[in-house]
């Protein structure tokens, strides 16, 4: 439940929430990420949450439902390092695992 803390939703559901796979790693990950959401949506201010155990795995919420056509199936490279969205359809809580995803392609775990 710690994530989904974090990141304010609730399990189920979800319209506002893109995961971030970032790659290559000159720089921190996070950094990275929150670079590209930056240069897409023009802040800072999203929140950004890391998977448990997955250190280039990140979920972000953003305002509103139609910003996850904004980074849905698109990758943006940034001083080499790339980053890779995909749009959450549903996430859920489990005792085994902080957080389950299901995605539209494929589930993540």
């Amino acid at each position: 439940m710690h994530v989904l803390h974090q990141l304010r939703v609730w399990s189920g559901e979800q319209d506002r929430v893109v995961m971030a796979s970032a790659t290559q790693h000159v720089f921190q990950p996070i950094v990275t990420t929150s670079v590209v959401v930056n240069k897409v949506m023009g802040t800072f201010m999203l929140l950004i949450v890391q998977l448990d155990d997955h250190p280039d795995v990140f979920l972000i919420r953003v305002p509103n439902p139609a910003d996850v056509d904004k980074f849905h199936g698109h990758a943006w490279n940034w001083c080499g390092e790339n980053v890779f969205f995909t749009r959450v359809l549903r996430v859920v809580h489990t005792d085994a695992r902080d957080v389950f995803i299901n995605m539209e392609v494929h589930q993540v775990y």
